[in-house]
C-alpha cells in the first residue's frame, strides 16, 4: 500500500514546474527587491556621509598642520598682497627675512 501512494506522488509531481509555480516565485523573488531596496539606499546614503565626514576630517588635519609648520599664519593669510606672491615665500613678517 506504501508503495503505491509513493508511484503516485511521484507520477503527480514528475520532476517539472509549473508556470503558475514559476510565476509565484519570481513575484516572491520581486517583492523581496523591492524590500531591500530602500535598505540600500539608506546603506548608500551614510556611506556618502561618512566619506564626508572623513573628508572634512583630512581637511582640518591637513590645515592644522600647515598651521603649526607656518608658525601660526593660516592659509589666506600667507600673502600681504591679493593673490600669490613669491615673496611672501621668501620672508615672512613674524620670523624675519630668510638667512
Amino acid at each position: 500500500m506504501k508503495a503505491n501512494k509513493m508511484n503516485l506522488i511521484e507520477v503527480k509531481w514528475g520532476g517539472a514546474f509549473t508556470l503558475l509555480e514559476l510565476l509565484v516565485v519570481i513575484a516572491i523573488i520581486a517583492i523581496l527587491a523591492s524590500l531591500l531596496l530602500p535598505v540600500l539606499s539608506a546603506a548608500k546614503k551614510r556611506a556618502a556621509q561618512a566619506a564626508c565626514i572623513n573628508d572634512l576630517n583630512q581637511l582640518g588635519l591637513g590645515l592644522h598642520m600647515y598651521i603649526d609648520d607656518s608658525s601660526g599664519i593660516f592659509p589666506g593669510m600667507a600673502s600681504q598682497h591679493s593673490g600669490f606672491q613669491a615673496a611672501d615665500l621668501l620672508a615672512d613678517e613674524r620670523r624675519g627675512p630668510p638667512g
